[in-house]
């Protein structure tokens, strides 16, 4: 597996929407025989079915209520679900596939990448956090040239079409992300780096705001601005946020000051419609309650780090390693020791040395 993502699968197979994916309940008795009552219970299926006269496997019960139902405790009702399923998988496998759409997107992969690396906070699987850099790793080495020009698309062993503003939005998002959670510093650097290129290729000055495209592609009649957000975030947004956490691990106030003043420029939209603007409402939100500069640097800052995310905290921006060399963490580091700095601007508490203590300071200010 070389780490990325195709795009899609169809909906269709046969001819018939959804047709790989769905169960008639007749099917389901036959598989699992005695086992059939309480899977189909558990996954609301039925005779009539729950979608379009087929049954869509849905979660509308606990496992708890449905073991108390059948006087079976919940360890014997999962035995029986993970049975069941691997039997209806097996199945499902001799139906005819949906047609694979294979193109693997720079601007997907990102999304992907930055959805594992937050599972990966939240559930400490460390597993998620290995697929996230092995995609990251993908794009960089297949998509990415040494002069920092990034392709949107790869397929059949070859990468083409100039990278859009949110191919470089998304992935200088996943690596910044990726970042806060290794503290590996090649990752917020080729981030910094990125967005150098970014400015030089798609910036306007006269509006402060990105182009869709780069000067590097065809000229065109209209070079337009993409601003709302849809069924993914305006690749302006992001920028506009990647900025300001740059600016804030980089101690770059021009960072920080073009993305609000990107804020400033659609403030009349997000007013206007605030349903297509809801990316643009995170940095707002970052502008109001200012940002936690969370520094932890020592041996143990990535013991410290784990043990911090288990706490939500929206308005942190996490910084650190063993001998951190981001302008954030400059001069912060006690040969030694293990000490978390919370500060805001750039002004900090005492170094304190347990997440208990730096949850304290947040929670008091």
């Amino acid at each position: 597996m070389e780490g990325g993502f195709y795009s899609s699968f169809d909906a269709d197979s046969e001819g018939v929407e959804g047709k790989f994916y769905v169960w008639n309940k007749y099917e389901i008795d036959a598989l699992l025989d005695e086992k059939s009552m309480v899977f189909c219970d558990y996954y609301d299926v039925s005779e009539e079915g729950n979608w379009d006269g087929t049954n869509i496997l849905n979660i509308k019960t606990s496992k708890e209520e449905i073991a108390e139902k059948y006087k079976i405790s919940t360890d014997e009702l999962d035995s029986i679900l993970i049975d069941s399923n691997k039997t209806l998988f097996e199945h499902r496998e001799k139906r005819v596939k949906p047609g694979l759409d294979d193109k693997i997107l720079t601007s997907w992969n990102a999304l992907m990448a930055k959805a594992y690396i937050n599972a990966y906070n939240v559930f400490k699987n460390p597993r998620y956090l290995a697929i996230a850099k092995k995609n990251i790793d993908f794009i960089t080495s297949n998509l990415l040239s040494a002069d920092l020009q990034l392709k949107r698309n790869y397929k059949n062993q070859k990468s083409s079409i100039n990278a859009f503003l949110d191919d470089y939005a998304f992935l200088i998002e996943a690596l910044i992300e990726l970042y806060q959670s290794t503290f590996e510093e090649k990752y917020s650097e080729l981030a910094l780096k990125l967005t150098k290129h970014v400015f030089k290729h798609f910036f306007d000055k006269k509006t402060g705001m990105f182009f869709y495209t780069s000067d590097q592609d065809p000229e065109l009649v209209a070079r337009i601005k993409e601003i709302n957000d849809h069924v993914i975030p305006a690749s302006n947004s992001i920028m506009a946020n990647n900025l300001f956490v740059l600016g804030h691990l980089y101690v770059n106030s021009s960072y920080i000051d073009i993305a609000e003043q990107m804020l400033l420029n659609v403030k009349d939209q997000v007013k206007s419609n605030p349903a297509y603007h809801g990316n643009w409402f995170n940095l707002m939100i970052q502008q109001v309650h200012k940002p936690y500069e969370i520094c932890i640097v020592g041996e143990n800052a990535l013991e410290m780090r784990s043990q911090l995310y288990e706490k939500f905290i929206p308005n942190a921006i996490i910084a650190g390693g063993a001998k951190g060399k981001l302008p954030l963490l400059e001069n912060r580091y006690t040969e030694g020791k293990t000490t978390i700095y919370v500060c805001q601007n750039n002004v900090c508490d005492k170094p304190v040395k347990s997440v208990a203590e730096a949850l304290g300071l947040i929670s008091n200010q």
